[in-house]
């Protein structure tokens, strides 16, 4: 998982797994999808679209079954949409 520090879009590899619904929530990124014996695909998320609670907070990021279990996680810092754009100013 990364971000683009260009357009900063959200990134996220899952290996072995088919992505079928993402859902955000606070500081919480929650990525469904069926366990698969091969494969690879890959997502964005628009980092504006997350709308943390709390931005100096790390975002959870989890990849769940759809029946809610957990298949693995990750903890990454919020860069805000508009991060670059700061950034020329100075």
């Amino acid at each position: 998982m990364f971000q683009n520090e260009n357009d900063l879009d959200l990134y996220i590899v899952a290996f072995q797994t088919e992505i079928t619904d993402v859902y955000t929530l606070g500081n919480q990124v929650v990525v469904v999808g069926h366990p698969k014996r091969t494969g690879v695909q890959v997502i964005t998320v628009k980092t504006g679209a997350i709308n943390p609670l709390n931005k100096k907070e790390p975002l959870l990021i989890q990849l769940a079954t759809q029946s809610g279990d957990e298949i693995d996680y990750s903890l990454i810092s919020y860069m805000p949409p508009d991060f670059w754009s700061k950034q020329k100013k100075n």
